[in-house]
């Protein structure tokens, strides 16, 4: 009976989209396990939440049942929630979603210091047979652990040879950024949320997408005191806070308050997901946080948009624009915040710049002049700036991890 049901599996569900609801997957074998693998879409397996997978052991049978529901577990004890200041490879979420997180934490909590955190190499530096240990504390089934196994040892090839390392996860990989999202939830996550935060003297919050986080504290002695144990921490599980892009910081209504005496120091600023943060002032005088793009993502964006038209400078001028504009589009996607128009409009004028210079060099003998690329814009104009992420004035309540 087990067995036909295993083999009438493929023909009753033909894609894995349509388990995510309340079917659940019945593996008899490991065979048969890997042979549903093989004959469907890895890209639908890897988009399952890491919440959403329980097993549940059948007695005297080498069969369980591996629930994919969009609702809560029917067994809490065997589900890992992840925590909500974890915004990095999770459906939902993004990283619009963590900037919005940090606003909303700096400018509605007695926020004044920030730590900003970066770990040295991190995919590199995970150490597997703990990460393993990790994952076994929800997973119980050998085949799956074998082939999360298989997953964490395959080499990297480069220049036609094979190299293999003991640890990290391999970055690139489909399984890593879940594997990634793991360890730091062990690692970070629950520890600040039932360790540190209980043991501080005023509030505290975490915010991280995938690799990057940062810490925001009500006093410095708290952000001293984790900053402290946050190495050794790291140092337990193989990990290291880079030592340059790693610090502590007087950020918040304070430091803004400060900087306005007279003679005092200009308030420090913090770069997170490619946005840097500053302290500023609202047309009501509130205080609130401005967001520019980090000048190393903006030089690297116009390198790349330089670096295209070089190589497409004898395209026609309709691909060269359909091109050009996906890629102001895309820029204009991420970096598009309310506060943020200035930097997209300097952009918008050097990309403008940029491909003049290129048509200009198609040809010594018909020149591309700038009255001559004005007319040119005119029948073929560039994407111009514009907001894909407005201010939201509705409150939001801010995480409790």
């Amino acid at each position: 009976m087990k067995d036909e049901q295993a083999r009438r599996l493929p023909q009753k569900f033909p894609n894995l989209s349509e388990l995510r609801n309340e079917y659940p997957i019945l593996l008899s074998y490991w065979s048969e396990f890997r042979a549903l693998i093989r004959h469907r879409d890895l890209r639908n397996l890897a988009r399952l939440r890491w919440e959403d997978l329980t097993f549940d052991p059948v007695p005297g049978a080498r069969l369980g049942f591996v629930r994919i529901r969009k609702g809560k577990s029917r067994n809490a004890k065997r589900t890992l929630s992840m925590k909500d200041c974890s915004y990095g490879f999770r459906p939902g979420r993004g990283p619009q979603d963590a900037l919005d997180e940090v606003g909303r934490i700096i400018c509605r909590r007695p926020i004044s210091t920030i730590l900003e955190a970066d770990i040295s190499g991190y995919f590199d530096a995970i150490v597997r047979s703990l990460l393993i240990e990790m994952i076994e504390k929800r997973v119980c089934d050998g085949g799956i652990l074998r082939l999360i196994g298989k997953w964490i040892n395959v080499g990297v090839i480069e220049d036609g040879r094979l190299l293999l390392s003991e640890t990290g996860t391999g970055q690139g990989q489909v399984i890593s950024p879940l594997l990634a999202n793991i360890y730091l939830h062990y690692v970070l996550d629950e520890w600040f949320q039932t360790i540190v935060k209980p043991r501080l003297k005023g509030e505290a919050y975490e915010v991280r997408f995938a690799d990057d986080f940062i810490l925001c504290f009500q006093y410095r002695e708290d952000a001293e005191k984790v900053l402290d144990v946050l190495k050794k921490r790291f140092e337990k599980y193989g990990l290291t806070l880079h030592p340059d892009k790693t610090r502590l910081m007087e950020f918040g209504r304070r430091a803004l308050a400060r900087s306005e005496k007279p003679g005092g120091p200009k308030p420090a600023t913090f770069d997170f997901l490619g946005f840097t943060h500053i302290c500023k002032r609202s047309q009501k005088g509130h205080f609130t946080i401005h967001v520019r793009t980090m000048r190393k993502r903006l030089r690297r964006s116009l390198k790349a948009v330089t670096e295209w038209c070089r190589e497409h400078r004898h395209d026609s001028v309709d691909e060269q624009q359909e091109a050009l504009n996906r890629k102001l589009r895309g820029h204009y996607q991420y970096y598009g915040r309310s506060t943020n128009f200035r930097s997209l409009l300097e952009f918008y004028e050097r990309v403008r710049k940029i491909w003049q210079k290129w048509l200009n060099r198609r040809s010594r003998g018909n020149p591309m002049n700038w009255p001559a690329y004005e007319q040119l814009l005119r029948r073929h104009p560039l994407l111009r700036p514009r907001l894909s992420r407005p201010w939201k004035p509705v409150p939001v309540p801010v995480s409790s991890a």
